[in-house]
């Protein structure tokens, strides 16, 4: 199977999400030493991450349960991935909002 590309990702609202919670982990990192972590985490990562656990969008492609998975393989101790996963099994059992 080959990795999703750019254009699946924006037109799946999971992959979407997961691939906006990583740019912004990435910049966390990034300024992380420079400033104060809680209020960064509000400027970063932590409204993304807010979104999927607390109101994660359904995958309506591939493309977004292949961004969970690979989430979940790279951050497997991530609270919110319980209910990635629930959103993932709905899309791939045909059981979706």
């Amino acid at each position: 199977m080959s990795a999703s590309t750019p254009e699946q990702q924006a037109a799946d609202p999971l992959a979407t999400l997961i691939a906006e919670y990583r740019r912004q982990t990435e910049e966390f990192t990034k300024r992380a030493p420079h400033e104060d972590w809680k209020a960064l985490t509000a400027d970063t990562y932590g409204p993304p991450l807010d979104l999927l656990w607390h109101h994660t969008p359904e995958p309506n492609s591939l493309a977004g349960v292949l961004a969970a998975l690979l989430l979940a393989r790279d951050e497997p101790d991530l609270y919110a991935l319980e209910s990635i996963n629930e959103a993932c099994i709905r899309y791939l059992t045909g059981a979706s909002k």
